[in-house]
């Protein structure tokens, strides 16, 4: 087994649970190391996860100004106050490190304000985007916020490529202007046209099949041999739609707000293969922001196979392309 250290030799011995951390997830992942990981203040390991690949992520909390962290890290000096020369006056900093199968460092970077911040929890999607979790006391914990027409809006998604968000209730329609602040860093603004309705399909990626579900179990439906654990929708069969902006709701669900009851939308027109099929409903998902079901009835003369899927509502239509998967009886 080797060891591998990456910091300084450290006063205190908090990093042992990092060590055990590392050591138990590597040879969970069929691996064969310890790694030390540090600086010469007090660290601690709070959470560690792995992805597909075998590499290893952790995330937790330092003390340490001198923690290795690498060149070009999303935030490459502590920003908690104090020195080394007066440790008990530092606040602690999350931090978060992904360390190769081998146990060689790939990247690590402090994550934090002024104040002191802790990453409780890490774990890897199946994009590679790392998701942490966390408290902080620091009104300058770095942030990505985004403003439309300067008022914000309610954030549910961030990626290097994509940022998901709900756009603030608000009765002005018509072209508004989108901001971007990066940790202060402040994009230029991008005009775009807002209004009531704005309807899409959420889409399995990599593919053309909508998200749907084939009622009463919810079983999830698309071409199986397309993606893993799916099954065929049949003539006859209920399916939920899963959606976005098919418009306002009674009663109402103000954006940033958990959905509660009920909501019912406006009903749209749906075919599938160009033949106009039943809607049953068009409601705000309960416990979610923004995330409608259309509920519909597939006829006994669906086609089959891959089959076009559109919805139009208030004006606006689902985007071109969306498919299900019909199967034959």
């Amino acid at each position: 087994m080797s060891v591998l250290e990456h910091g300084a030799i450290r006063n205190w011995c908090r990093c042992a649970s990092l060590l055990v951390a590392l050591c138990t997830m590597a040879r969970a992942a069929g691996t064969n190391f310890a790694s030390v990981f540090g600086g010469s203040g007090q660290d601690y390991a709070a959470s560690v996860a792995s992805d597909a690949s075998g590499n290893i992520y952790v995330a937790g909390l330092t003390y340490s100004p001198d923690l290795h962290v690498t060149p070009g890290a999303f935030q490459t000096a502590l920003g908690g106050n104090g020195s080394l020369a007066n440790p008990y006056a530092i606040a602690s900093d999350a931090f978060v490190a992904k360390f190769a199968p081998d146990g060689t460092l790939i990247w690590s970077t402090f994550l934090g304000g002024s104040a002191d911040d802790y990453a409780t929890g890490v774990g890897v999607d199946g994009g590679g985007n790392v998701v942490v979790t966390g408290w902080t006391r620091s009104l300058d914990f770095p942030v990505l916020s985004v403003t439309i027409d300067g008022q914000p809006a309610f954030l549910s998604y961030i990626s290097p490529t994509q940022i998901n968000l709900q756009v603030p209730s608000d009765n002005t329609l018509g072209t508004v202007n989108v901001t971007v602040d990066n940790n202060g860093s402040v994009s230029a603004p991008a005009t775009v046209q807002l209004q009531n309705f704005a309807s899409a399909f959420f889409i399995y990626p990599g593919t053309n099949f909508v998200f749907a579900s084939v009622l009463p179990n919810y079983l999830l439906s698309a071409d199986p041999s397309t993606v893993a654990g799916a099954t065929a929708a049949h003539p006859g069969d209920t399916l939920v739609l899963w959606a976005t902006g098919f418009g306002p709701t009674t009663p109402p669900a103000p954006a940033g707000t958990v959905v509660s009851g009920v909501p019912m939308g406006t009903t749209p027109t749906v075919t599938v293969g160009g033949v106009p099929v039943q809607v049953l409903n068009s409601i705000l998902t309960a416990g979610s922001a923004g995330l409608y079901q259309i509920t519909i009835q597939l006829p006994a003369n669906v086609p089959t196979g891959a089959v076009a899927i559109q919805a139009s509502v208030g004006g606006a239509q689902t985007q071109s392309g969306a498919t299900i998967f019909v199967g034959k009886l």
